[in-house]
């Protein structure tokens, strides 16, 4: 599932970089034409790319965090209240079933149940995601490389 959402990702970067440069061949023509080297404009390229990518990932993180201890905190205290209608059935509840026994009252229940992230979960979700934000910049620096400054500008004093 991980691997299938990082391919996801990898392709919709992809071609969300390729369009961006698409928009900004005039000036990448201009830079090669005043003598640039394109690695040097392919360091620039990618070097925007991680550093946008680093800042999103760092908010997505933050962000997600705080969303799934709400949602989790409300989905248990959901089934908290459903436990004392459902005494009266021979099935246990899906707390019981993962380990939570009747014997916590629903205030200790709640501090034991805590969303946390722990540092390997966010060095793999940072290597994945870092990983899928390189593999995604790969098309698009080929694109670059195979500019011509010439045709370029050639290209936009007809346009």
């Amino acid at each position: 599932m991980l691997w299938m959402g990082a391919g996801a990702m990898v392709i919709v970067l992809t071609l969300l970089i390729l369009l961006y440069l698409r928009e900004r061949k005039h000036e990448l023509g201009i830079y090669m034409a005043l003598g640039e080297r394109k690695i040097k404009v392919v360091c620039q390229i990618v070097l925007e790319v991680f550093l946008v990518s680093v800042i999103g990932l760092i908010l997505a993180l933050v962000i997600a965090n705080i969303v799934a201890q709400n949602i989790s905190g409300s989905m248990l205290e959901a089934e908290l209240l459903a436990i004392p209608a459902r005494c009266w059935s021979y099935w246990p509840s899906m707390l019981e079933m993962i380990g939570f026994g009747q014997e916590l009252t629903a205030d200790e229940m709640l501090e034991h149940f805590k969303v946390s992230l722990d540092v390997r979960t966010i060095f793999l979700f940072f290597v994945v995601s870092i990983g899928a934000v390189i593999a995604s910049t790969i098309v698009p620096v080929v694109y670059i490389l195979e500019l011509n400054p010439k045709d370029i500008l050639m290209k936009a004093r007809i346009e």
